[in-house]
């Protein structure tokens, strides 16, 4: 198969994983538009949490390690697989955890700030609330080995607490916040990957404008 064979077959593949990713994005908001017909989208009400909420952020989470893949893997075929030696070395990594079922959720944000403006830095407004949030902020945790890591709460709180400590952790994880900044964070990269591929009409949510960049 030639090479241009390769890069139409590829083109077409992710064509039709963003019209999935639209779509299932939709689904999502739509979702979170239902559960706040019983919450209302309040800053006082982010620590509630249902069982709504929870499948929300169960779902929200491999769709966000999924955009991630998408975003990257566009980015390499824009250059010809001639992409930075350490944006590769990063994604056989990603691959390495994968295998190995760990979180890559930290490769990935690593990864596409080799490519991208940084996710720490970019926010978002939501218009029911008026303000603006950063939905990849970063805070410092320490680990068991007495290290300090930079971590994304709703991810480490909301996604991976659900999908490992969801006994002990239910309350705490399967909240409001966790569920409205997940989603936020997914609408980042949504945005962004319609940039990268050239969309004319960028899409629209019901809770979120564009996101803005700060340096």
């Amino acid at each position: 198969m030639s090479t241009k064979s390769i890069q139409w077959l590829q083109k077409s593949v992710l064509q039709t994983n963003v019209e999935y990713s639209r779509y299932l994005y939709d689904s999502l908001e739509d979702d979170f538009s239902v559960c706040t017909h019983y919450v209302e989208l309040d800053e006082k009400h982010f620590p509630v949490y249902s069982f709504g909420l929870a499948d929300l952020i169960i779902r929200i989470g491999p769709e966000i390690l999924r955009l991630f893949n998408l975003i990257l893997f566009n980015q390499r075929r824009e250059n010809e697989f001639s992409t930075h030696p350490e944006l590769e070395k990063e994604m056989k990594n990603i691959q390495q955890m994968k295998e190995a079922r760990r979180d890559d959720f930290p490769d990935y944000l690593n990864a596409f700030s080799m490519t991208h403006h940084p996710l720490t830095q970019i926010s978002v407004r939501i218009k029911t609330l008026e303000k603006s949030i950063v939905p990849f902020e970063t805070q410092k945790r320490r680990i068991q080995s007495g290290k300090d890591i930079d971590v994304v709460p709703w991810w480490v709180d909301g996604y991976n607490g659900l999908r490992h400590r969801v006994i002990e952790e239910f309350s705490t994880s399967a909240t409001l916040k966790h569920a409205l900044f997940s989603l936020a964070g997914l609408w980042v990269l949504h945005s962004l990957l319609d940039y990268d591929i050239g969309m004319l009409v960028m899409r629209k949510s019901d809770y979120f404008d564009i996101p803005s960049f700060s340096s």
